[in-house]
Formats: structure tokens, C-alpha cells, sequence
């Protein structure tokens, strides 16, 4: 362990992790504390650049800190912005010399944040991973080429798929059960002390399961959130064909809902409202910030769309008689 330790510390590799999180954290108390405009130049403007102004934005707007405010931020600043991902990444043979883990870095620099603030970001550290696997990976275009002119010649919109319709599609997997949307609203302020800064296992030991507990606590409390909506549901809806049954309510009312899969999601209800055709993927938002919590929204819509029934203070049974003064409705989301 000691050598381990060693060889961490003479890499030099979170002094450099702590360089980049100084730069973000003055870059966004001179926007947000002092309301300062501030120009943001590296050598060439990709690298750097990217960097701070990426971190600074997470710190800036709780927006960023999303699932889908992310997917924008890396767009924006990352794909758009011209960071060059084959030659810092090595996709193709090249220069040694270009090959650069700045991308990983930015990644690195947003999880210490989640670890000082874990209640801050939608998103877990899964959802870094599987971004971080899938610029590696070149299984999708959008990290392929090294700026947007070199993509629209080799129309890679036509030929590839986006990595973002298949991440929102498991949105589900990389939810921060911990997340409180109104707690951090503001700047965040993170501690830049050399011994806040952590060697992340996760990503770097990714595959070495001996360094990894056997269940993490953040995956059990997902897992077990989930399932309390599943159950739920499928109570609200139970109630409801009891009261039809007892003719409480007829079948005319409403049609009767589907039950809900593992997920708790129904199972006629499509995983993502983002289509993508012929490979391309439509905007990741319409430039509202409230665009990160439209899809728990809508499917809320939906639901109380369709009456639901109760009974008060009496147990879920089918010998239980229910009168028409013990029935309300209810929103289906809420607990009887």
C-alpha cells in the first residue's frame, strides 16, 4: 500500500485535478460573487478552456448539475467548442505527444464535486463513467473527429448514432437517490484543500473488484426507491379495480392503467421522449432550465390525467367493503 501511495503522489496526478478545480472555482466567484465578465484563453482555446469554463458552469447553474444539463454542457463546450477527442484521445495512430487526458480530468474534477456535495447533482457516478467509457469507446459520433467541420465531412449525423438517446433511455440507471433539486440553488463553494481531494477507485480501478465494496450503499437506496414506486403504483392501481369491482366507480370512468414494470415506469410508456432518426438526435433542450425535470413532469401529467381511488383507514383486501363516502381520488403517485 505504501508504494501504491507513492507512486500516486509522485504521479503528481490530483495536484493537477486540484489545479483545474482552483481555475473553475475563481472563474465562478469573479461570474457569481463579484459579476465580473471574464475572458477565458489557453494556449490554443480546446483544452484548458473547456476546462474551466465547463467546471465554472457546474458551479455557476444548478441546471448543469442535471442529467440532461450535463449532456448540453459537453455538447456545448466539449463537441461544439472543437476539443480535439482524436488526437487527446488517441483514436487514431498519430502524435504521442497529442494524446492528453484532459477530457478525463474535467470527469474527475465534476465527481470530487459530487463527493463534497452529494446532494447537488441528478445524476451518479455511473452516469460520469458511462460517458467517460462511450468517448473512449468510438461506439458513437459524438466523440469521433477532432471539431464539427470534420464531422459534417464525413457526415457522421448520417452514419452514427448519438451516445445521448441511449443514455436517456437509461436516465433511470444513473439517478442520484440523494438528490435535493432545492438545496444547492446557488453557487457552490467547493473546500480546494489539498485533503479534499480523493483517488477515484471508481474510474481508475474500474474493473479491479477486489478495491470495490460487494453492494454500494448509493445502488441499494436507488433500488430501493425505485421499488417503493413500483409498489406504490401498483397499489393505487389494485385500489382502483377493487372500487370498480364493488361498483364504486364504473369502467366508463377510465380506462384502467397498465401496471408498472420493475422500473416503475408503465410498460406503454415509451423510456425516453427524444427520437432519433437516420442517427440524429433531436436538441437536448430548448433553453429552459426547468428541461431537467419535464420528463418526471410529464409522466406526472399522464397519471393524474386517469382517476384513482382509496380507501381511508381501511386495509387493501377484496373482502373489504368500501362505501361510497370512503372513496376519494387521489393523485396516483401518492401514498395511500
Amino acid at each position: 500500500m505504501s508504494d501504491y501511495l507513492t507512486g500516486l503522489e509522485n504521479s503528481g496526478w490530483l495536484r493537477h485535478i486540484k489545479a483545474v478545480m482552483d481555475a473553475g472555482v475563481f472563474l465562478a466567484k469573479a461570474v457569481g460573487d463579484e459579476g465580473a465578465s471574464v475572458l477565458v484563453h489557453c494556449s490554443d482555446g480546446w483544452d484548458r478552456t473547456a476546462q474551466v469554463c465547463s467546471l465554472a458552469c457546474i458551479l455557476l447553474d444548478p441546471y448543469y448539475r442535471t442529467i440532461k444539463g450535463l449532456m448540453v454542457l459537453i455538447e456545448k463546450e466539449w463537441i461544439a467548442f472543437g476539443h480535439k477527442f482524436n488526437h487527446r484521445c488517441g483514436h487514431l495512430e498519430g502524435d504521442p505527444k497529442e494524446v492528453s487526458p484532459v477530457f478525463t480530468q474535467f470527469v474527475d474534477c465534476v465527481w470530487q464535486l459530487m463527493e463534497q456535495f452529494p446532494c447537488a447533482f441528478q445524476f451518479n457516478e455511473r452516469f460520469l463513467l458511462s460517458i467517460h467509457e462511450h468517448v473512449y469507446s468510438c461506439h458513437y459520433g459524438n466523440f469521433i473527429c477532432n471539431n464539427q467541420r470534420e464531422r459534417e465531412q464525413l457526415r457522421l449525423r448520417e452514419r452514427t448514432f448519438s451516445v445521448w438517446p441511449y443514455l436517456l433511455e437509461h436516465q433511470d440507471e444513473f439517478r442520484n437517490p440523494l438528490y435535493k433539486r432545492t438545496t444547492h440553488n446557488g453557487l457552490l463553494r467547493p473546500n480546494t484543500l489539498p485533503l479534499h481531494f480523493k483517488f477515484w477507485c471508481g474510474m481508475y480501478n474500474h474493473y479491479d473488484k477486489g478495491l470495490h465494496p460487494r453492494q454500494s450503499v448509493l445502488d441499494t437506496l436507488l433500488s430501493l426507491t425505485v421499488r417503493q414506486t413500483f409498489e406504490e403504483r401498483t397499489m393505487t392501481e389494485l385500489q382502483r379495480q377493487l372500487a370498480i369491482a364493488d361498483g364504486v366507480l364504473s369502467a366508463s370512468d377510465g380506462p384502467i392503467s397498465m401496471l408498472p414494470d420493475q422500473n416503475g415506469h408503465a410498460e406503454a410508456t415509451p423510456t425516453s421522449s427524444f427520437v432519433q432518426t437516420n442517427g440524429e438526435c433531436t436538441s437536448l433542450s430548448d433553453g429552459a432550465g426547468g428541461d431537467a425535470e419535464s420528463d418526471q413532469d410529464q409522466d406526472q401529467e399522464k397519471n393524474e390525467s386517469q382517476p384513482k381511488v382509496v380507501a381511508k383507514d381501511k386495509p387493501v383486501s377484496m373482502a373489504t367493503q368500501i362505501s361510497k363516502e370512503e372513496v376519494e381520488k387521489t393523485d396516483p403517485l401518492e401514498s395511500p
